[in-house]
């Protein structure tokens, strides 16, 4: 502690604060987390860790019932390299899975949509529009089974499109990634 100085600029260290302290002399031991991987909604939290500790070095360390309170023997392990690659990794993940939740969630309201206009005649104003393409004719879904005979149809239309390499809604398929 004899080069630290609680009241000079903060040196950038690798270290919380500044502090001289290694992992073996401290007292607290901090351990970054730099993780985001479970948001839904923004990222960056994963940044973080390392935010706060390039700031650290700004500020004076202060706690109001500890008169030398820069003597507390604090140390911040580094970020894991390895925990950062594994959260952008499950990041990346999740938002494949969530595209995909969202994606057939809207294919599944608009199938229920066409149900309900076409057989149920529960038609509210733009209910075409809102069923999208599972309004129209063609053979697509359960919104256009109305007998063993149509069932067939949809059966074979379902085929078709496969072996075209399309969806349910007529469009291409999107290439598969392997894992």
């Amino acid at each position: 502690m004899s080069t630290f100085d609680p009241n000079g600029v903060g040196i950038a260290n690798g270290n919380i604060f500044g502090f001289p302290y290694s992992e073996q002399e401290a007292d607290i031991v901090l351990i970054p987390v730099p993780w985001d991987a479970t948001a839904s909604y923004g990222k960056g939290a994963s940044n973080g860790p390392q935010a706060i500790l390039d700031a650290s070095t700004q500020l004076d360390f202060y706690h109001p019932k500890l008169e030398r309170a820069y003597e507390t023997k604090i140390y911040m392990s580094p970020v894991s390299k390895e925990w950062l690659d594994i959260n952008a990794r499950l990041c990346a993940k999740g938002m494949e899975y969530i595209s995909c939740l969202e994606e057939v969630g809207e294919e599944k309201a608009q199938i229920f949509i066409a149900l309900l206009g076409k057989h149920m005649g529960v038609v509210p104003k733009n209910w075409k529009t809102e069923a999208g393409v599972f309004s129209d004719t063609n053979p697509r879904t359960v919104a256009d089974i109305t007998s063993p005979e149509t069932l067939l149809m949809v059966r074979t239309w379902k085929k078709a499109e496969k072996a075209a390499a399309r969806d349910k809604q007529s469009r291409p398929l999107k290439a598969k990634t392997s894992k």
